[in-house]
Parts: structure tokens; sequence; C-alpha cells
């Protein structure tokens, strides 16, 4: 290596460990409401840390290790654990045929009421449906252990690749759209319905969830239950969510997929594109449906295929769901300052004014620090920006800690903390 070389190389070395790195730590006592740091059948584990976006949580429960990347996702995770608290009561089958002879009465709570007192939220589950998750007790502790696993099977396939490339690539996409089909598609409607009356997304990774609720709706169908979920309110959302979980809890997913794919090919998408888009194991239906639904409201705003063209590319659950998350906030943005077109070359979302007066980019997270990730994603982001941008917005959903945002705007940045509080 040259002298030059060996400078330069020095040089970056030096400017690296003089980066004031950020790596908070908080324990769950000090950062989280009581009903959420410890319960019967769960704790969450200190020390609660942070990649520099999200609060990342460790849990330990009667049904195998958790973890919840962010806070939302620890307060769906703490819904599946009472769930799944009420089927380990007691092994005793037969007290469904008893139960279920009484109509279920009773109200649910808020979302938010929920969110406050998960562990509430199953003792006022009306006692029909508690019962029918107590006589699933065995088949709770017999999923229990692969409550912790990843839902996501590796590609075994042992075909020999052809000489003939278009066959191996229809082969693949074939392969593709079968493991999602398997994985998402099969939901039933009584499945779907147990899901809405729990509060939980029915598309969940909790996979000790997903076949305890399968069983009882199958024994529900079997024995012809017929309970009248209809005299039951709905768990109320806000705005576009709630329409979105309607169809999620009320429509199959292969119908909705055909409803919208019109859309996706009048956005500029190709037919491969849109079978890639609905094949891509991390967007679950919730998930299509949530983009697809914030995609449409963004009316007159160019180049809105960028959208699924970059989550299809988007290798975990934890950022399509920041992705998608980020998208619907731009929704809420273009209803007040116009937007133009979609940003086609960065791996957030971002657009154009319409009025000409820069771009913005939206990063939906709960916090951020300035942490190696963080430090690195804005470097890669800010290289995809277009080269004439005027003004850089960067909104984000939550918190910015002081070190972030004297680093943001050293860089050139506009940023905007908890930039969504106030929106419709």
């Amino acid at each position: 290596m040259s002298t030059r070389a060996t400078l330069f190389l020095l040089a970056i070395l030096a400017a690296d460990a003089a980066m004031a790195y950020e790596t908070p730590q908080w324990r769950a006592v000090d950062v989280l409401p009581p009903a959420e740091q410890v319960g019967i059948f769960f704790t969450v584990k200190d020390p609660i840390t942070t990649d520099g976006l999200m609060h990342q949580y460790s849990l330990d429960t009667k049904f195998g290790p958790m973890l919840a990347y962010g806070h939302r996702e620890l307060q769906a995770r703490l819904r599946e654990i009472h769930a799944l608290e009420v089927a380990s009561d007691t092994n005793d089958l037969d007290v469904i045929a008893d139960t279920t002879r009484r109509r279920v009465e009773g109200t649910f709570r808020t979302v938010a009421d929920a969110a406050r007192d998960p562990i509430g939220l199953v003792q006022g589950l009306p006692r029909g449906i508690v019962n029918l998750f107590r006589g699933t007790a065995a088949q709770a502790r017999q999923f229990s252990r692969s409550a912790s696993k990843a839902v996501h099977e590796k590609d075994n396939d042992q075909h020999e690749p052809s000489d003939d490339p278009l066959h191996d690539k229809a082969r693949r996409a074939g392969q593709a759209a079968s493991r999602y089909a398997d994985h998402y598609l099969g939901l039933s409607a009584d499945e779907r319905a147990w899901y809405e009356r729990l509060g939980v997304d029915p598309y969940t990774d909790n996979e000790a969830l997903r076949r305890v609720v399968r069983h009882i709706a199958r024994v529900e169908s079997a024995t012809s239950l017929g309970l009248r979920f209809a005299s039951l309110p709905s768990i109320p959302f806000s705005g576009d969510l709630q329409r979105v979980m309607d169809n999620v809890y009320h429509e199959d997913p292969a119908v909705l997929r055909e409803l919208r794919r019109e859309a996706l090919l009048g956005y500029g998408l190709s037919a491969e594109e849109v079978d890639d888009f609905e094949s891509s194991m991390v967007l679950t239906p919730t998930r299509q449906l949530r983009l697809a639904t914030a995609a449409a409201g963004l009316g007159g705003v160019q180049g809105r295929a960028v959208f699924f063209r970059q989550v299809t590319r988007l290798k975990s659950a934890d950022e399509a769901d920041i992705y998608v998350s980020g998208v619907e906030r731009l929704t809420g943005l273009h209803r007040q300052h116009a937007l133009g077109a979609v940003l086609p070359s960065i791996r957030l979302p971002g657009a154009t004014y319409a009025d000409g007066s820069g771009i913005v980019v939206v990063v939906a997270v709960e916090s951020l620090y300035w942490t190696p990730l963080v430090d690195a994603g804005e470097r890669v982001l800010h290289a995809g920006l277009p080269a004439t941008t005027s003004a850089a917005h960067l909104w984000i959903t939550g918190a910015v800690s002081d070190e972030a945002q004297r680093q943001l705007s050293a860089r050139g940045w506009h940023v905007r903390d908890y930039a969504f509080e106030d929106s419709p």
C-alpha cells in the first residue's frame, strides 16, 4: 500500500474513532408501565437496548423466549402471551361443549385500553371465549417451544438448474408463490374472526398462537358451535387503519390481492413485479394491504410503483414494517402539503414537494439515536438523493437524540422529530 493510501486510511479510521456513537440502555422499570414490565407468564428482561431506530425488547415467557422490535410490537406480544396464558389454563376439552351452549355476551375494551392493561383485556373476555381457550392447553404447551422460532423456511428445492434461464426464473417465482400461499393464504374466516375478537393481527409470526387459534377454529367448525360474532363490537382502530383491518379480518387475502392487482399494474408495475410483491415473505397480507391503501391515498403523486419495488427488496419484517409505516405517514403529509413525485433511489419512503420547495423523507421509528447503523444508513440515504436537492427534510415519527440531531444537521438535513403527532 502506498504512503498516500495509508495516510488516507488512517484519516478515515481516526474520524470513525472520534465519532460520538450512542449506546443507550434502559431498565424496564424506568421506561414501561407496570403492566408491561412483568406478569404471571412473562418478564421483560433488562437491559432494553436500541439499534438507533427502535427499542429492542427481550422477554422471558412461559411459552419460550420472545423478541419485540419497538413498543408497538411489545404490546402485540403481550396480547399474544395473555391469549396463550388463557389457553394453558386447563386441558379439559369438554368445557367447549358445556360453555358454547350459552350465547357469548359481553364487550371488549378498546385497543388503547388493551395496550395499557393487556391482562385486563383477557380477564374481560366473555367466558365462552375464555373456556374455548382453556380447552387447548395441551396444544398450547406442545407449540410453546416454537413461539420464538422464525416463521420463514429456507428454500430446500433440490431441482437441478435448467439450461433455460426463463424456465428457472418461472420455477423460482412459482416456488415463492407456493411458500407464500402455504404460510399466509390458508386462514379460514373462523380463524380471522377469532383474531379480530382478540385484537391480534391474524398474520402474526407467533407460531404458538397461530396453531392454537387454528385448532379452536377447527373444533368450533366441527362441533357447529355457532357463536354469534356479529353481536360483539369490533375493536376500533383509527382512520385508514380501521378500514384496512376491517378488510384483513373479513376478506379472504386471495380476494384482496385480485382486487388490487389492477391498481398495481396501473402504477406501472409489470405483471412479474406484482407477482414478486405478492410473494414476498416479509410482507404479510396485512402489510400488503396497508401499503396498497397508503399508495392509493397519494393521488396525483408520480412514481408510486417505487414503493412496491423497494419494499420487495427488503430483507426483514422489521424493515418492511418501518417502510410501510413511512408510506402511510407520507399519505397524511400529502393531505397537508402536496407531494410531487416519489424519490426512486432511496430505501426509505420519500418524495419531492409539488411546489418545488425540496424533498421529504419519512423515518417511521420511535426514537433515533446516533449509532453505527444510523450513521451508515444516512450515508446510503444521502447518496441516493437527487443532486439538485434544494432542501432535504427528514421527518421522524418519534424522538431524536441531541447527538443525532447535531450529526444530521451537519449533513444538511432539516430534522423534525415527533413530526406527525398533530396529524389527523
